[in-house]
């Protein structure tokens, strides 16, 4: 693993994410990507401090803009414009730990037209 300017290490075979303008993900920290086997994307993220609740465990607004961010990023890959999301529903099963990398696996099954 190599480190990028916030100290978390960039886990390998990821890229850090680099945006040209500030951008709403910089302030839940810097995120990383890659392809998988199948050419989805896959996005990463570390749960830092500030990303956390009382119980020592990240936010769920956390997961859920990670969760967002990663499957719009996908979309608008595979349409090459910008994408919305309209509904969204989330279930939390367990916490992750203050210093967890977290792993976004995306596939796209359906973009609807409106």
């Amino acid at each position: 693993m190599s480190s990028n300017k916030n100290s978390y290490p960039i886990p390998d075979g990821y890229k850090e994410i680099e945006f040209q303008t500030e951008h709403h993900i910089d302030h839940i920290g810097k995120g990383f990507h890659k392809k998988d086997a199948e050419g989805n994307l896959v996005m990463a993220f570390y749960v830092k401090p500030e990303n956390g609740n009382s119980g020592g465990v990240a936010h769920g607004g956390m997961l859920m803009s990670i969760a967002d961010y990663s499957l719009c990023s996908a979309a608008m890959e595979s349409r090459e414009k910008y994408v919305a999301t309209i509904s969204f529903r989330s279930e939390f099963i367990s916490g992750a730990k203050i210093g967890s990398l977290l792993e976004v696996h995306t596939k796209i099954s359906n973009i609807l037209n409106l």
